[in-house]
């Protein structure tokens, strides 16, 4: 790892002696950069639920099979940026606007022991390196773990999300980082790993579709709103009201939050409202990725229906930068491109913003947000274990489920409340049990600040690519 372009970079790196990477304890124990934003200040649905960042996040770790030392930081910002132009010349994908498609993307690299995917998923963000508001702007950060005995790469990837000028989606972010471990690694890079989707025509009946679910979860937000407010005046009335009416039928404030009324009375107890949501990652054994992936459809389905989550299955499709969403009831719908395509009630545009979410929060009550990230496979020794999906403040009560093949290698995650995970058959269905357990990362909000529309940040901290191209 790291051969091809340090031959290249022998210059750079001697006159940047002593800066090629950083210590990861020295970032794993930073005391987090705070702005003056609380939890108080935190954008809210109209039932108290946090609205998310326009920021995602996620983590992966493979397995190496020797210690990568002087690992060095220019050597890998220059990787990605060179994996970003060589994909968007194979695919012709860029983002809109963005003459060079290698400034958004940019890399730092840390060097430590002992080191696991929970530790560099809740690393501290830092201001100086990380892009607070607009985009578009993806930043890497390595880890190379030097324990002898498992040696590892794990690197962490926060993508930024906002209009369609602004948006690098996930599964893109990812392919730029596989790609750049290609590079890393002295290999000629699988150009062909970006599939050529036939686009989404939303036509009248997918119209009809966001209409019966927008505007029906709009209604019901109205009329729970309405109820909500009759119960509290009858209360200073002095009639009586019985908790567990008032509260939506659930009255110990911690158990599952599948409806309006229950979202309500969860975002009144403050304590496990502000809660980090929990990922469960699982890379199951004796199985092909095609087995695997067949079983985790009937896991999320069977997940979906005992949390009682009545709308169905929330789903993302891929359209690189960009994406699109539908949902179904039944899980093996999502196995058809044709089933997908029918069932898609959101156009292909960039992720939602927050007003948005102020819809989407009451809805993810009732349905399980399902993603697939995909079959990749690139020219790397590195071998995957675990992947860890973040959309960064996404509210604790929002359980999702997703998956990713690597090389061959299946990794599944599922994310959500603990009295979520009570009621999940992962383990028993795949016959191993979770290989990683990672609380979300919270820091986002309490180190960069709010999202802000108008805030149009830089694509880059580096002073020769603090300007798009004309």
């Amino acid at each position: 790892m790291c051969e091809a372009l340090e031959d290249k970079d022998v210059a750079s790196m001697s006159s940047n002696s002593g800066q090629e990477h950083d210590n990861a304890a020295n970032m794993l124990d930073a005391k987090t950069p705070t702005t003056e934003v609380t939890v108080r200040d935190y954008p809210r649905c109209p039932f108290g639920s946090v609205l998310p960042a326009m920021r995602l996040c996620l983590s992966y770790a493979f397995d190496l099979d020797e210690v990568v030392v002087n690992a060095d930081s220019k050597v890998h910002n220059d990787a990605v940026k060179q994996a970003a132009k060589v994909l968007a010349e194979a695919s012709g994908i860029r983002t809109e606007g963005l003459a060079d498609p290698s400034l958004p993307f940019e890399a730092r690299v840390y060097q430590g022991s002992n080191l696991t995917v929970e530790q560099i998923h809740q690393a501290p963000f830092d201001p100086t390196f990380h892009v607070a508001n607009g985009g578009p702007a993806v930043r890497y950060e390595f880890w190379y773990d030097q324990n002898p005995s498992q040696p590892q790469l794990l690197f962490r990837v926060v993508t930024s999300f906002g209009t369609a000028a602004e948006t690098i989606d996930g599964v893109m972010a990812s392919r730029v980082g596989f790609t750049a471990m290609e590079i890393l690694e002295g290999n000629t890079p699988n150009a062909t790993v970006f599939p050529k989707h036939e686009p989404l025509h939303f036509g009248l009946s997918h119209c009809l579709r966001f209409v019966r679910i927008v505007g029906g979860t709009v209604i019901r937000i109205f009329l729970v709103k309405i109820y909500l407010a009759i119960l509290a005046q009858l209360q200073l009335m002095g009639l009586f009201i019985s908790k567990k009416a008032a509260e939506g039928g659930n009255s110990d404030g911690q158990g599952l939050v599948n409806g309006m009324l229950r979202l309500h009375e969860f975002t009144q107890n403050s304590d496990p409202a502000n809660d980090p949501a929990m990922t469960v990652v699982y890379r199951p054994q004796g199985m092909t990725p095609k087995q695997a992936f067949r079983r985790y459809l009937a896991i999320a389905e069977q997940w979906q229906r005992d949390m009682q989550l009545s709308t169905g299955l929330y789903y993302l499709m891929n359209f690189s930068p960009l994406i699109a969403g539908g949902i179904t009831q039944n899980a093996s719908d999502l196995a058809s491109v044709t089933t997908r395509y029918e069932n898609a009630f959101i156009p292909t545009s960039a992720p939602p913003a927050p007003p948005i979410w102020n819809v989407l929060n009451p809805l993810f009550t009732t349905t399980l947000f399902v993603s697939n990230y995909g079959v990749h496979n690139h020219n790397f020794a590195a071998r995957p274990t675990q992947h860890v999906w973040d959309w960064l403040h996404l509210m604790n009560h929002c359980h999702g489920a997703g998956c990713i093949t690597i090389n061959g290698v299946f990794v599944a995650y599922f994310r959500g409340l603990e009295s979520g995970h009570d009621k999940l058959t992962a383990t028993t269905a795949f016959g191993s049990g979770p290989v990683a357990k990672v609380p979300a990362n919270l820091q986002w909000f309490p180190t960069m600040g709010l999202w802000d529309s108008k805030q149009k940040n830089a694509i880059s901290n580096s002073p020769e690519t603090t300007k798009k191209d004309d």
